[in-house]
């Protein structure tokens, strides 16, 4: 699942031909329907920063990848199936024999980051088809399981299983910079590119400036007053006014406002 502009979501099915469907959070209709193009479901989906384009990772073993202008496979039916496998598709083709674990795309809408299993792959589209690029830079430093990635300007920042987070510049490790006592579940840009919020399974979320010095951490762990039941961080996010929203491993979703914390919900976790 992916977020446009808190307007839009996206979401991708199981199965040999599995369907894409974009949802108005308003009206909470399906408002347009891709398939036809990758098998054995969906893994992962991002939307452009323009929110024109769409990007799906298959399930198949070369997980591949396939590029739409979503809108022009609007529909106003109300079962919408999509009636051309190719209608809206700007590219596809094959990324990897790995799994990827996330999927983000660049600021100008040219590169399609996915990080996974020990490596990073860098997608770039034209003509009807992609080209892969690997991340480079390792050297005898162990190569890392990527769990989440954001660009922050011209940069990917991906998080890794060890708790660091990587710095890459065109495709190529610059840095690396120690962030959680365990994995770097969740990672998101501030609102108007001021920062990365981070979220990891130490019950930690950091709120990190634009030069990624810290400005701000919360132990989710600690405050026995939430009463998680494990309080690993999934998701982060931040809102227009500055408020910051949690996601946990037990299912509660937190607010984080004016240094206030304070659960809003809290689902099921087991059975």
């Amino acid at each position: 699942m992916c977020i446009r502009d808190r307007v839009y979501v996206a979401t991708g099915d199981a199965g040999a031909s599995p369907f894409i469907f974009v949802w108005d959070t308003g009206s909470m209709e399906c408002v347009a329907c891709m398939a036809g193009v990758l098998r054995k479901g969906i893994c992962h989906l991002a939307f452009s920063e323009d929110g024109k384009r769409l990007a799906a990772v298959g399930a198949d073993d070369f997980h591949s990848i396939a590029i739409y202008e979503w809108e022009v496979c609007r529909t106003a039916n109300k079962e919408p199936r999509p009636s051309n496998e190719h209608l809206g598709l700007v590219a596809s083709g094959q990324v990897s024999t790995t799994s990827p674990l996330s999927l983000v795309f660049s600021p100008n809408g040219e590169v399609i980051a996915a990080p996974g299993i020990q490596e990073v792959n860098f997608v770039t589209f034209a003509n009807g088809s992609v080209k892969v690029r690997k991340g480079m830079g390792w050297g005898f430093i162990k190569k890392q399981t990527m769990l989440c990635g954001v660009y922050l300007d011209e940069d990917l920042i991906t998080g890794t299983f060890s708790g660091e987070l990587v710095i890459w510049t065109d495709c190529q490790r610059t840095k690396i910079m120690e962030a959680h006592k365990g994995l770097v579940y969740a990672i998101c840009r501030r609102e108007n590119g001021k920062g990365i919020l981070t979220g990891g399974s130490d019950g930690m979320v950091i709120v990190w400036n634009k030069e990624l010095s810290k400005d701000m951490m919360i132990n989710i762990a600690e405050n026995k007053a939430l009463n998680c039941y494990v309080p690993k961080v999934r998701s982060v996010c931040e809102g227009p006014e500055g408020d910051i929203l949690v996601g946990v491993r037990s299912g509660e979703i937190i607010e984080i406002s004016q240094n206030k914390v304070r659960v809003l919900l809290r689902s099921h976790y087991k059975g």
